[in-house]
């Protein structure tokens, strides 16, 4: 196991040379709690949702995304329309054709390629409620088709597809009770059928990637496997027994659950993006089990032999859900290994390299009803801290000012009584440019679980702020999952202070009331100076 980065490699800001107007302190260094962070996209709303189906029975699960920029050897008039410059291939859980959608702009609007009904026709790839045939005495059996995993082939100017078959296949007859993964190719890019290859990979859910000159793939739960050979991976050599896989797994099994301190039964990595960085692999994924199912992230160092890789642990949290269509305000509860909607959870991660080298990653949320994208980067070193300007929680229970104590809270329970909401300010008022900001708090107990920040108006005084005066929330920004005591957490707010700049902003902190949960905080008013409320600006 390798404690390379996480939550619990936390210090603080250090190299203060000196204050300026409204409190700045510029910063020489800073180790980051949060090496990797997201921004949601399309002003936090979904990319694709049901409501874009004609069919409104086809658009009740969506999941497995996977983005490409289409390329330039496409011409227009061979792309899903001429003006199409992303291609966003995903599926339904037990769906029988893959989907497609393209777009002009990364954010889109996004609209579906073949969404007239027709079968046979649908998406990119149909099996015609049918089963498919292929080479080698092998059956698709009609089942389902679905995570789809879509590469440029600039070199052989083609579209690749991996994707997965349903519950079985056939080989000369012999039925194999298995989801496996298979290949497909296409000139443009729209239509997948005819050039399946026949011959299996190996297990579901395949990610594939290129690292020192061989090809490899994590599948469902996270095991790698390996092409026998680069140049030719889907050649299958003399006398191959076409109900095993073509691809060698790793013998280690799930290199991820070493680090996973109960059997895979309870708790194991579902679905995977992943993104190749010199010699690191970058590895987003959710968790099947996991009490709030949720988008994290570990590392894993390609240098190793592939049957030793390991990756970093404790995870880095990306991405929990915010309320809304990510479904972050239902109750939480341990996630299960089949098709979900309406749960609080996100899941299917797919990270995207853009030509000009920019991340995004892309997920489904409220389980599989919809996805979502954010742009995804390394966490710049902050050139401003800004200490909190006023903070104070209202309590519902109470009708009394809460905002010259040492910690404050955000908490709710069994009843609207038990409720706790943390209010925060902070002056940008010298503030111009902003890259990218967070809001760092240090969280003394926690029983665990997701806090949320919202957009709030500023009319309010620390020293007056109560129940019935507190301003009303606003839009959800971001949602962290706190998941230990004595620990900063960092709330990504960048959209949100640029939007503020030369001005004062105002966030509230909360927790969905269907969360019981309790979490208290430092605050302004602490002794411990380095511990108290921050915002970290890149500008």
């Amino acid at each position: 196991m390798k404690i390379k980065i996480g939550l619990r490699s936390r210090t603080v800001l250090a190299g203060m040379v000196g204050l300026i107007a409204s409190n700045f302190a510029l910063s020489g260094a800073h180790a980051q709690n949060f090496p990797y962070q997201a921004i949601r996209l399309n002003n936090g709303e979904p990319i694709i949702e049901p409501s874009m189906f004609s069919n409104a029975s086809e658009g009740e699960n969506i999941n497995g995304p996977s983005l490409i920029r289409v390329p330039d050897w496409i011409p227009a008039n061979e792309r899903a329309h001429a003006t199409a410059q992303y291609y966003l291939y995903f599926a339904h859980h037990a769906g029988d054709y893959i989907r497609m959608a393209w777009a002009a702009s990364i954010e889109g609007p996004y609209r579906l390629y073949d969404d007239s009904g027709n079968i046979g026709d649908r998406g990119v790839l149909d099996n015609g409620e049918e089963d498919i045939t292929l080479g080698n005495g092998i059956v698709i059996e009609e089942n389902h088709l679905a995570s789809p995993d879509v590469h440029v082939d600039n070199e052989n100017e083609r579209i690749i597809m991996y994707f997965h078959s349903g519950s079985s296949f056939f080989v000369d007859g012999e039925e194999k009770n298995k989801q496996v993964s298979w290949v497909s190719t296409s000139p443009y890019g729209l239509e997948f059928f005819n050039g399946i290859e026949s011959v299996q990979f190996g297990s579901s859910y395949f990610r594939v990637f290129e690292s020192s000159g061989d090809l490899y793939a994590l599948d469902n739960g996270a095991r790698i496997s390996q092409a026998p050979d680069l140049d030719d991976p889907w050649r299958a050599p003399n006398g191959h027994d076409f109900t095993d896989s073509l691809w060698e797994r790793t013998p280690s099994g799930h290199v991820f659950q070493d680090d996973i301190p109960v059997p895979s039964s309870e708790l194991r990595v579902r679905h995977t993006g992943v993104h190749v960085d010199g010699n690191q692999l970058l590895v987003a994924y959710s968790r099947r089990g996991e009490f709030q199912e949720r988008i994290q992230l570990s590392t894993i160092d390609l240098r190793d032999d592939w049957t030793d890789w390991d990756p970093t642990y404790p995870p880095i949290e990306i991405l929990a859900p915010n309320p809304g269509w990510e479904g972050g305000q239902r109750t939480m509860d341990n996630s299960e290994s089949s098709d979900a909607t309406d749960v609080n959870q996100l899941r299917d991660p797919d990270i995207f390299q853009d030509t000009d080298g920019q991340l995004y990653l892309l997920y489904s949320g409220n389980g599989e009803e919809g996805i979502g994208i954010a742009r995804f980067y390394e966490t710049p070193n902050p050139d401003i801290e800004l200490r909190a300007s006023a903070d104070a929680h209202v309590r519902q229970s109470s009708g009394n000012n809460f905002g010259s104590l040492s910690t404050t809270r955000a908490s709710s329970g069994s009843s609207d009584a038990d409720q706790r909401r943390l209010y925060m300010t902070f002056d940008l008022s010298d503030v111009r440019d902003v890259e990218h900001a967070s809001i760092r708090l240090y969280v003394d107990l926690t029983t665990g679980g997701p806090v949320t920040v919202y957009e709030t108006s500023s009319n309010w005084s620390e020293n007056n702020i109560d129940r019935d005066n507190a301003p009303s929330l606003g839009d959800p920004i971001s949602t962290v999952h706190l998941t230990e005591d004595d620990q900063f957490y960092e709330w990504n707010i960048t959209e949100y202070a640029r939007q503020n700049t030369g001005d004062e902003l105002s966030v509230a902190f909360d927790i969905a009331p269907s969360n019981t949960a309790n979490h208290r905080f430092t605050s302004l008013q602490n002794s411990a100076v380095d511990r108290r409320p921050v915002i970290l600006i890149s500008d």
